[in-house]
């Protein structure tokens, strides 16, 4: 559980102090999504140890009750010193006169790159093997936002997502675009501007009165798009479906939003509502859904495979959503085939961790 308290009084409270303790490893725990209705089945495994938390942009401190005089203390393992690393950590004793009265251990740490990592404490005297207690804390960034909460993991054997959030601005190199049809969710599905938005990127963009077929191309790249038929193709290649067919609305035309990373193979971020595209080549995962977890938070960690008749985790992929990053083109159950629009960077653990953005 996890209690806020102000940087100040914990200013007050804290002596510095150096302490060597393991780093370890290079895997992350699971992450996050948007649920659009209560979860049927669920199994809450949260801990039950109570921390602070004073988290001043990239740098948080945890602190923890602790009784030194009983010869425990808190260890901690970070699983991926490249992405967290340790500051310093201090401990005060017991504000009272009381023989054997216990005190708090403040732990302050730095997150150092955009990904997904934890780090366990464990209650335990040096000389001992195992623990008495353990708190595991998910750390998390995706550009500006960062994430520190403890890792409490609620299981949904039926749990379907879906999108809530409301599509805000399309951005192109960090420039915005500007389109007298605002980019908007159309039947569940986020649907964007084409010619603005392609104009922007450079491409040519024609209207075909023969075909009746949008064309666009720029250099060898050509595709073309039918308003109202669901069948979209990269460079000549098998038509295939995305989340919806292209519409028209006041005399515009709209296309769902992995479009442009699919068939143009533009990349893509999402923060806060906002699409954001360049032109580095896109990352898209997909497979079928194995498991839906979500914590308390509302954030949901997706696990795909190639044989959903496998439990091989090398077969598996984690992806990480959340309200804040993350649109879902469709309702997701367990047994499904999706495909995800997923950040440049992966965890070094197997499975794999990403940070999922668009789900279609």
């Amino acid at each position: 559980m996890k209690r806020m308290i102000s940087t100040f009084m914990v200013a007050a409270l804290l002596v510095t102090a150096a302490s060597a303790f393991a780093d370890t490893g290079n895997t992350s725990a699971p992450m996050p999504v948007l649920i659009s209705e209560p979860v049927p089945t669920l199994y809450d495994n949260t801990s039950s140890v109570n921390f602070d938390l004073v988290q001043d942009n990239d740098e948080f401190t945890i602190i923890l009750d602790e009784n030194i005089t009983t010869g425990y203390s808190w260890i901690y393992t970070i699983k991926d010193k490249a992405h967290v690393s340790f500051i310093s950590d201090s401990q005060v004793g017991a504000q009272t006169d009381l023989i054997g009265a216990g005190g708090t251990h403040a732990f302050k740490f730095k997150v150092n790159s955009e990904g997904v990592s934890t780090i366990t404490f464990d209650y335990q005297r040096p000389w001992e093997n195992g623990s008495v207690d353990t708190l595991t804390v998910l750390v998390y960034k995706n550009g500006d936002t960062v994430i520190v909460e403890e890792d409490k993991t609620v299981y949904a054997l039926d749990g379907a997502v879906t999108t809530e959030t409301a599509v805000k601005d399309v951005f192109y190199k960090e420039e915005k675009i500007v389109s007298d049809v605002d980019a908007q969710i159309i039947d569940g599905v986020v649907m964007v501007p084409l010619r603005s938005t392609l104009e922007k990127m450079g491409y040519k963009v024609t209207w075909n009165q023969e075909t009746r077929r949008v064309e666009i191309q720029q250099g060898a790249q050509w595709t073309s798009v039918g308003i109202g038929e669901n069948a979209y193709f990269k460079n000549r290649m098998a038509p295939a479906p995305l989340s919806a067919a292209p519409v028209i609305v006041n005399g515009r035309t709209l296309v769902p939003a992995e479009f442009f990373s699919v068939i143009l193979g533009k990349n893509l971020m999402v923060e806060s509502g906002n699409l954001s595209f360049d032109d580095q080549e896109a990352v898209i995962h997909s497979g079928y859904v194995k498991e839906i977890s979500t914590d308390e938070t509302g954030m949901t960690t997706i696990t795909l495979t190639s044989d959903m008749d496998s439990d091989d985790i090398m077969l598996q992929t984690i992806i990480h959503t959340s309200k804040a990053f993350t649109f879902y083109q469709k309702e997701v159950i367990v047994g499904d085939f999706v495909s995800v629009v997923s950040a440049m960077f992966m965890t070094m653990s197997i499975p794999g961790q990403t940070s999922g953005y668009l789900v279609f």
